[in-house]
């Protein structure tokens, strides 16, 4: 497999969340993005925009559903940036938020008949990369002066956290 670069995966992504936000003040949700389940049924992530009292999450099922399929509400208060897929087939959304003086990283995961929400992790910076990693799993970095940097790599069920020795807040 050819190794990815993070720094380019990095700068992806912060395209990603300018173009985002230069949307943000249009018509419909803030952000937007579709996946299917290992049935085949195909699951939409909407976003809307922040206003004074934060934001509103919808994961819901829009082709091939079950009867009484799920539909997963939540309240943020924060302001959408980004959402995205970690690979192709994945069954998970990544979602990155602002709250005005930090990010927020947020991951959902539509696992059989439900959808959950498998991970939340607070920084001061946003996310600097994302990729694949050696076992063709997501993985991404978030950094802060007070904690360091560290990676999460997705791990069957949950994200296994790996502190990064070669970053400059890391001692």
């Amino acid at each position: 497999m050819a190794e990815r670069n993070p720094r380019i995966l990095g700068l992806a992504l912060l395209a990603t969340v300018f173009a985002t936000n230069a949307l943000a003040d249009q018509a419909g949700p803030a952000i937007r993005g579709r996946t299917s389940n290992e049935a085949g049924a195909v699951f939409q992530f909407d976003a809307s925009a922040a206003g004074a009292n934060g934001s509103d999450i919808t994961i819901r099922c829009i082709e091939k559903c079950k009867k009484n399929a799920p539909v997963y509400r939540e309240h943020v208060d924060a302001a959408p940036t980004s959402v995205t897929l970690p690979k192709d087939g994945s069954t998970r959304f990544i979602s990155v938020w602002t709250t005005g003086s930090a990010y927020r990283v947020m991951v959902h995961d539509i696992a059989g008949p439900k959808v959950e929400k498998v991970m939340e992790h607070g920084s001061r910076i946003p996310p600097s990369a994302m990729g694949i990693d050696d076992k063709g799993e997501e993985f991404f970095i978030l950094c802060d002066e007070a904690h360091g940097c560290n990676e999460f790599h997705w791990r069957s069920w949950v994200y296994e956290v790996i502190p990064r020795k070669d970053y400059r807040w890391n001692k």
